[in-house]
């Protein structure tokens, strides 16, 4: 690839070591800023197989291929013909190297924080269309989200509604906002769904410390809220062997999907 951030040789060791799902970060291609995120845009056809335009659909798809894993492919900057703006986009990929799940960030990161971070996603990213993202393995269903969309429970939810017992997160998190919740937003997601939530945040960007710096911080919890495994700022690998018994185990145990009070107030879908 032409970005200089992502490294095929991590994805190879990991399934070398033994990973069936092998997750990556929020744009994993370019570094978060807008004049990378379109500098970095790319289209997503329906042969990207075959066409070089397609350059990070036709490199993972190829990748899933060969290494017979299931890939939850980051983000990229997708572009949207006729706008100056980009879809920011996660690819899930089958062991076939097919698509089996397109997400578009659906809530955009704009914050205003006294003192702390002044960010305006919005102002080069448009948000996705209304969509529930999930798919099906041979082992269940996997809701997927990006980033922000974690601070949202209602979609969370929707997920789980839908038959997912995993919920995955690429994410990116600014350092200030990473530190203050981060950890607890994937630990309540986790927890108030009863399911396991995977969340893959990109390392700190050692090259250029001009861009915008994630608070990395990837992890797996269970629907118990117990971290699995964690990662801290650096480039890495994590693993956790995940038991899907346990989803089954604690919904038996504590039944808060069925003790909602439908007199009381229901998450109605729009789609």
């Amino acid at each position: 690839m032409q970005s200089r951030i992502f490294k095929v040789g991590l994805c190879q060791e990991a399934a070398q070591n033994g990973a069936d799902i092998i997750v990556l970060p929020e744009m994993f291609v370019a570094p978060y800023t807008r004049k990378h995120m379109l500098d970095y845009r790319e289209p997503l056809l329906p042969d990207f197989k075959t066409n070089e335009k397609c350059e990070t659909a036709k490199m993972l798809s190829g990748l899933a291929k060969s290494l017979n894993k299931y890939i939850i492919g980051g983000s990229f900057p997708q572009e949207i013909e006729g706008e100056e703006r980009v879809y920011n986009t996660s690819l899930c990929f089958n062991r076939e190297g097919d698509i089996v799940a397109e997400h578009r960030k659906l809530h955009l990161f704009d914050i205003n924080i006294p003192g702390g971070v002044t960010f305006y996603e919005s102002e080069y990213v448009k948000p996705g269309p209304p969509q529930y993202s999930i798919f099906e393995t041979e082992y269940c269903k996997i809701g997927l989200g990006i980033c922000y969309d974690i601070r949202f429970p209602e979609y969370a939810l929707q997920l789980v509604n839908q038959g997912a017992e995993m919920i995955c997160y690429p994410a990116n998190f600014a350092l200030k906002t990473g530190e203050l919740h981060f950890d607890t937003l994937k630990r309540a997601r986790a927890i108030d769904n009863q399911v396991f939530l995977m969340s893959c945040g990109s390392a700190i960007n050692s090259e250029d410390k001009e861009v915008f710096q994630s608070w990395g911080h990837s992890s797996v919890m269970s629907p118990w809220g117990k971290t699995l495994c964690e990662a801290a700022f650096e480039e890495t690998i994590i693993y956790a062997d995940i038991d899907l018994k346990e989803v089954t185990e604690i919904r038996q145990q504590i039944m808060v999907l069925n003790h909602r009070r439908k007199d009381l107030y229901t998450l109605e879908s729009k789609i």
